[in-house]
C-alpha cells in the first residue's frame, strides 16, 4: 500500500512540475513587423503564448539594445520614452515564460521596421510684414 501511495505522490508531483515548469512556445510578432514610416512611440504587439504570464522584448538598432523589457504580463508593450530615433531601422524579438521568468521559451523571429523620416524644419521667415 505503501509503494502504491508513494507512486501516486510521485505522479502528482511529476505532473504538477511539468505544469509549472513547462516552457512556452515562443509568441508569433505582430506589428511594427517590415514597416516603415513608423512612429516614434509605437506599439509592439505579438500574439500570446499558451500559459505564457510573463514576456521579454528586445529591440535593437544594430547591435545596441534600446529596449530590454522582461517583466511585460500582455502581449503588447507600448514605448513611452524617447529611445527611437527618426529614419532608423530597428528590429525587434520577444519571449514567453510561464512561471514568472523562471524558465523561457526560445526567442520569436525577428521583425524590422523603420521610423519615420525627421519632419521639416522651422521655416525661415524672410519678409517679417504682416499679410493683410
Amino acid at each position: 500500500m505503501k509503494k502504491i501511495y508513494f507512486s501516486l505522490v510521485v505522479s502528482i508531483l511529476i505532473f504538477f512540475a511539468g505544469e509549472i515548469f513547462a516552457q512556452p512556445q515562443p509568441p508569433v510578432l505582430i506589428d511594427p513587423c517590415g514597416l516603415t514610416n513608423v512612429e516614434l512611440y509605437p506599439t509592439f504587439t505579438w500574439n500570446p503564448s499558451a500559459n505564457a504570464n510573463r514576456y521579454h522584448l528586445q529591440v535593437f538598432q544594430g547591435v545596441n539594445v534600446v529596449i530590454d523589457n522582461s517583466n511585460i504580463t500582455t502581449p503588447s508593450y507600448t514605448v513611452v520614452s524617447a529611445v527611437l530615433t527618426n529614419n532608423t531601422t530597428y528590429y525587434w524579438q520577444v519571449r514567453a515564460s510561464s512561471n514568472g521568468g523562471v524558465t523561457w521559451s526560445g526567442w520569436s523571429s525577428t521583425c524590422t521596421f523603420t521610423t519615420v523620416s525627421q519632419g521639416p524644419g522651422i521655416p525661415n521667415l524672410v519678409n517679417p510684414r504682416m499679410i493683410q
